[in-house]
């Protein structure tokens, strides 16, 4: 069995409002579609917010779940 490792964090952005204040799920959703694009990029697999999303931004913990 194995376990999870961690390969570093990631902060993703977006615009918070564009005119008008955006919708917290649609900002939240694109933070995570971002997340997970450079997750990727470091080789992680998975992505665990690590604190809340505040003006459009969030940090992420990246982990590599598979072999």
């Amino acid at each position: 069995r194995r376990s999870a490792r961690s390969v570093g964090d990631v902060t993703a952005s977006t615009q918070d409002r564009v005119l008008l204040k955006r919708g917290r799920g649609k900002v939240a959703e694109e933070l995570i579609v971002l997340a997970r694009n450079e997750a990727a990029t470091l080789g992680g697999d998975t992505i665990v917010p690590d604190g809340p999303m505040v003006d459009g931004r969030q940090d992420f913990r990246v982990y590599r779940c598979r072999g």
